[in-house]
Order: C-alpha cells, then structure tokens, then sequence
C-alpha cells in the first residue's frame, strides 16, 4: 500500500513540475527581454510567491527546494542573485535584469486578455519611509491595479517627477493599439501641465485631479471663477470647456463633482468633450491603493522583504518590484486548476518541512 502511495505521490509532483514548465515557458515567451536563465528565476519567485502568499525568500526556498530536491542555501542564492546588480553577483560575465525592457512587454501581455478598447491607467507616488519614492504606472482591472512600469527614486530627492513619468509613458505608448480609449488618472499631487499635454500628444486621455484653490474660466466667459465654485456642496456638479489657471493657462474640460457622502468635491481635468466625459471614472484609481486578494496583500508588504543593509540599492528594489509584478499576473491569468493543483500540492508537502513559515502558509491556504 505503501508503495502505491509513493507512486501516487511521485506521479503527483511531476505532473506539478510539468506545470511550472509551462508556466516557465509562458514567462519566456511574453518578457523576451530576460535570458532564459532570468526568465527562469522570475518564474520560480512568482511560482513559489503564489503558493506560499509570500514574497520571503525563506518561506519561497523551502517550497521550491522541496519540489524540485535541490538544496535550499542553492535555491536561496538564484533567487538572492535575481535582484542582485552585476557586480555583486558571484562568477564571471554575471549580467542584471534590465527591468525597463520589460515594461513593453508586461503590458503587451495584459492586452492579450483584454476584452474591450477601453482601458484605464492610474499614476501614483508612493513613498516607502525617508528611502525611496516609487514612482508607478498601473492597469486598473476589477478592483485592483497591475502596476507596468515603475521608477524608484531617492526619497530626499527635490524637483518635478515629470521627466520619469514622460520617459515611462513613451515606453509603454506602443503596447496598446491607436483604436483603444485609453484614460490615465493622477491624483492631485501630480497635476502638471507638461504632463496633460504629453498625454494628450499621444493620443490618450489625460484624467488629472487638481486642489480646489485654482481658477476656471468657462468658455464664452470674460472672468475666471475659484474652481471650488463649480462644486460647492454636496449633490451638485458641473463640466464644461474653458481655461484653467491664469498664471500658466491650459485648455481643457473640468469635470466637477461632489456626490453624495464624499468628504469632498472631486475637480477633474481632462482633453474629452464634457459629453463623453464622466467624472465617476476617477473612482477607479482607488483600486491602486486596495488590496483585495492575497497577492496584492504580499505586494503592499514588498518593503518588508528587503535587507536593510541594502537599503539605498535602487536597482534591487526594481526587480523586487518586478518580481511582485510577476505575482499580479500569475493571480490573474494562471489558469484556475493550475492554482488549484498546486493548492493541492503544498498540503502534502506540509509535513516535510520543519520550518513554522511554510507550515502556516500551507495552512492559510487550505484555511
């Protein structure tokens, strides 16, 4: 009986080896960028991350190296090294992951499956302690964002962040087809005009909040008005074309909006016509900063993962985030039996570990 059961067991784990080929190829093919030995390493994070809803390199090495018999300390080290820049690697003509070719490609992938010619993207800045502002583009999907290109800065940093934004923006212009509608949301610590008037250069839809202390003149009309006039309590709302700002004058629709139970009004700019325009659309960008499913859990928790001793590595930080990147998409495309057999997997695999870490991811997966 015993050996029935060993049999069962071993058919079981190749079957799930056969299933991170696949995935391992998948990666390969959509991020053509990576070499193969980096695509590989990029799939083993993600496919371990999605097992153990984690992104600890401990909880991560035990479940690879109990699926594939490698020794942890040599599993730990290829999934040190992916994050690791060139010099700091062990061996001889050791290369690093450009993660900015990939961004293309991520959001290449994300089309692939998109089921209509609309699509929405937010721009956020998010700062993590005095360390690092990240910078980060995000497709707005179902209640969540996927976040397609990022920028990580020194967080004393001074100036504008409008170089960045611009030189990620003409990164991922050519992923997404002339005929899509596409909006992109900042919130309003990101207004600039050089940036509308980028967005618009490229054919895309500026949807960009502003503080309620500008002015507004509707067109047709001799005097500017404070915008928060548009909106000036609850249950009341406007849009129309005109100029915004007297000191540095910009041409555009304001959508103003102040629903009921909202602390606040919303003051939109945008390039649309205010009769294809709707101010409710701003509501999406909150799905960047919700975290429903346990992945977006293990993304909002990518800070803790870092060693601190590396702490000023910017490059580090950007395959970190990659990696992450990795997870979103694996949560989201993975076919859904796939997930479920590996599910299935870690349970038996439970026993066999000593370290609490898996134990209790194995747990909270079944729980």
């Amino acid at each position: 009986m015993s050996s029935e059961n060993s049999i069962s067991e071993k058919e079981e784990k190749e079957h799930h080896i056969q299933e991170f080929n696949k995935w391992n190829a998948t990666i390969d093919e959509q991020l053509p960028k990576l070499s193969k030995p980096q695509a590989t390493v990029l799939a083993l994070w993600s496919f371990g991350i999605i097992i153990v809803r984690s992104c600890s390199i401990s909880a991560v090495k035990l479940i690879l190296a109990g699926l594939f018999d490698i020794k942890e300390n040599t599993i730990r080290q290829r999934l040190k090294e992916f994050y690791l820049d060139s010099n700091d690697k062990k061996g001889q003509k050791r290369t690093q992951v450009n993660v900015r070719e990939c961004f293309v490609f991520i959001l290449k992938w994300i089309i692939k499956h998109w089921k209509t010619k609309q699509i929405a993207l937010a721009m956020d800045a998010t700062t993590l302690g005095l360390s690092f502002t990240v910078l980060a583009i995000s497709v707005l999907y179902r209640g969540c964002s996927i976040p397609i290109a990022w920028t990580i800065t020194k967080g004393n940093e001074e100036g504008e962040w409008n170089k960045e934004w611009i030189d990620m923006l003409s990164l991922l212009r050519p992923a997404i087809p002339d005929d899509y509608a596409v909006i992109v949301a900042t919130d309003r610590g990101l207004y600039s005009p050089v940036l509308f008037r980028y967005i618009t250069k490229m054919k895309w839809h500026p949807f960009m909040r502003i503080n309620k202390g500008g002015t507004f003149r509707p067109k047709g009309h001799k005097d500017f008005r404070p915008i928060s006039s548009f909106a000036n309590q609850s249950k009341t709302h406007w849009q129309g074309i005109g100029t915004a700002f007297k000191s540095k004058p910009l041409d555009c629709t304001l959508l103003a909006y102040w629903e009921e139970g909202q602390d606040e009004a919303w003051f939109i700019l945008t390039d649309l016509p205010p009769d294809v325009s709707n101010a409710c659309w701003y509501g999406m960008r909150a799905w960047s900063m919700v975290s429903n499913t346990p992945s977006e859990k293990v993304w909002d928790g990518i800070g803790h993962v870092w060693n601190l001793q590396q702490e000023q590595n910017v490059y580090g930080w950007q395959c970190l985030w990659q990696r992450s990147i990795s997870l979103l998409l694996v949560e989201k495309w993975m076919p859904p039996f796939v997930k479920a057999h590996f599910h299935a997997f870690i349970v038996q695999l439970s026993p066999m570990l000593s370290n609490p870490i898996a134990r209790l991811a194995s747990f909270d997966l079944v729980g």
